[in-house]
């Protein structure tokens, strides 16, 4: 399985750093600069990618594993994953399942302003579900950056 599968895309990892979120990470979209053409790409890697990484990552006398690798280089946009998004949505109120070939993600009937999402990868519907429940004030930014 692809790790793009698995985690969101590219735009809406934009978004939600826009919006302020700023929680570990596993996984993150990096910007680099294409040797041969100058092209600006960006890239799905997760901290064990980075150069020097072997459990872990000596930085003067700082230890960093993957994910403080990641948070410790701000300019990289974070790409969580399903499990990381399921964390940051407000507790026991999301329903996630898959209906046909697209992941169905909602609050329930109680919650009108935020429309269920329907996407073909879990994370994507989890986060698209996580920008609506910030931008109608269910959950905060805050709340969100400060759970355990």
């Amino acid at each position: 399985m692809k790790a793009e599968t698995q985690v969101i895309s590219l735009e809406l990892a934009m978004k939600l750093r826009d919006l302020g979120v700023n929680r570990r990470s596993l996984f993150c979209w990096e910007e680099y600069e294409h040797k041969k053409s100058g092209e600006r790409i960006w890239d799905l890697r997760s901290g064990r990618d980075f150069p020097g990484y072997a459990g872990g990552l000596q930085e003067g006398a700082r230890h960093l594993d993957a994910r403080s690798y990641i948070d410790y280089h701000e300019e990289n946009c974070k790409a969580y994953t399903s499990s990381e998004l399921g964390e940051m949505l407000p507790a026991n109120k999301t329903y996630t399942h898959k209906d046909g070939n697209k992941w169905c993600c909602s609050l329930g009937m109680n919650f009108p302003e935020c429309p269920a999402e329907f996407e073909t990868n879990e994370a994507e519907a989890r986060g698209k579900l996580l920008v609506h429940c910030i931008v109608n004030g269910i959950i905060t930014v805050e709340e969100i950056n400060n759970r355990p």
